[in-house]
């Protein structure tokens, strides 16, 4: 059976093809706001965990930021933004080999008046330990905030 479409069909699937291409990116965002990121260097990271000993992600994160640029402050008073975050793990009890355990880290910049400046998370399969889990989402962390800011700059018009 062949289906008959009306003369104006090519027409309208050009328009519906120009509207996504023009609207989607804005209904998408980066969870950024440019110019208040562009601005940022001095960062305070909050503790994620509740206990010392598991402290490692805000060490991974203080070096992998300080290699992007960002310079770490010890005193939230000090600060331009604050990092907090979570980290969660996500496990399947009814499956089989293939579904493996995966790691979730989610992060929040905020800046003085506590608006959230930028958003992100990373989510991968878990590594042998906790740290190396730590140790590569500080990386994809880092590099996810720095192109954030690299791009929220170009938009400011910031060098």
């Amino acid at each position: 059976m062949r289906k008959i479409l009306p003369e104006n069909a090519s027409v309208l699937s050009g328009f519906i093809c120009a509207m996504v291409l023009c609207v989607g990116p804005l209904a998408v965002g980066d969870n950024s706001k440019p110019n208040k990121l562009c601005a940022v260097n001095a960062i305070f990271i909050e503790q994620f965990y509740k206990w010392e000993q598991a402290a490692t992600i805000e060490a991974r994160l203080e070096e992998e930021l300080e290699k992007r640029g960002f310079r770490i402050v010890n005193d939230p008073a000090a600060a331009e933004a604050i990092l907090t975050g979570t980290v969660s793990a996500q496990y399947t009890l009814d499956g089989d080999e293939r579904d493996l355990p995966k790691a979730i880290y989610t992060v929040e910049l905020k800046n003085a008046g506590g608006e959230r400046i930028w958003k992100a998370g990373v989510k991968f399969v878990r590594k042998r330990t906790f740290a190396e889990d730590d140790e590569h989402a500080a990386r994809k962390l880092a590099d996810k905030l720095a192109g954030a800011r690299k791009k929220a700059a170009r938009c400011a018009g910031v060098k």
